[in-house]
């Protein structure tokens, strides 16, 4: 058993040192924040299109309800996987806000492990959104998974718009509403799968405590023969890459919330000037 786990730490250790050889941890991090960053912001500038769309509150929420259920079910199920207790899921509660579309809550007893639960609860609606996005373009067009996960570097601008322009192909080639249920889901998805406001506070204050604990572990694995630092380079490559995934799907998204926005407000105009 143990020459069995030790010949996949080799193995492991092998294809991570290959990956990340011409790489630097440094840039990567910087790349994962940089990402992070721009899916927040394309998600606050399409939220803000849709109310500047003169579409209402209430019309807001029900529009944005498939994404809603995604994430909190993306909560609920990692919150029961965890062994957590009580754990409820509240959709589209009485409050006005609009922002405020859904919460999981639950019990735990702390402890380390509840620690790395809650954390893994609380980011769990983004990789799911991911997976889902990813899921959704194989499903409705002739791109695979590896098409949709072939996409560039943000930065390099021609191919990214490429790779965007390959996907809208495909999504013409199919029937028009598939490509509209498409389009929708990719919008409100994009818009829901970031961790929330009251998901940032919790890993404020769990992830802190996990990633110190983290880099403790970090330091104990250096002081032996082993190294875990190149497999950890690899996770964070691989997490990129999702988060690239996520960033081209919440492009689209702006894209379409946009158009729609201002198509809506061109209408409302026309219809004023025609009552006049």
């Amino acid at each position: 058993m143990v020459d069995s786990y030790g010949a996949i730490y080799v193995s492991t250790l092998e294809v991570a040192k290959q990956v990340t050889l011409q790489r630097d941890m440094f840039s990567d991090v910087g790349i994962f924040f940089l990402l992070v960053g721009l899916l927040y912001v394309f998600e606050a500038l399409s939220f803000r299109f849709v109310v500047a769309g003169g579409i209402g509150r209430k019309i807001i929420r029900v529009f944005l309800a498939p994404g809603v259920l995604l994430h909190e079910l993306a909560h609920y199920v990692c919150a029961v996987l965890s062994g957590f207790s009580k754990v409820r899921l509240y959709l589209l509660p009485n409050n006005t806000a609009p922002n405020v579309l859904g919460h999981v809550v639950y019990s735990y007893k702390p402890s380390l492990l509840s620690s790395i639960c809650i954390v893994l609860t609380s980011l769990a609606p983004l990789p799911i959104g991911a997976l889902a996005l990813v899921g959704l373009l194989s499903l409705v067009s002739y791109l695979n998974v590896s098409d949709v996960m072939a996409v560039p570097s943000l930065w390099d601008f021609d191919s990214f718009m490429g790779y965007i322009s390959l996907v809208t192909h495909e999504l013409m080639e199919i029937s028009w509403w598939k490509g509209a249920i498409c389009v929708y889901l990719y919008i409100v998805i994009s818009l829901t799968m970031m961790p929330s406001y009251q998901d940032i506070k919790v890993l404020l204050v769990h992830g802190l405590f996990v990633a110190v604990l983290g880099a403790i572990l970090c330091v104990f694995v250096a002081m032996t023969p082993y190294t875990v630092m190149p497999i950890v380079h690899l996770g964070l490559v691989i997490l990129n890459k999702g988060l690239q995934v996520c960033v081209s799907a919440a492009f689209i998204g702006l894209v379409c919330v946009l158009l729609i926005s201002t198509i809506i407000s061109i209408s409302m105009s026309v219809l004023s000037a025609v009552r006049r």
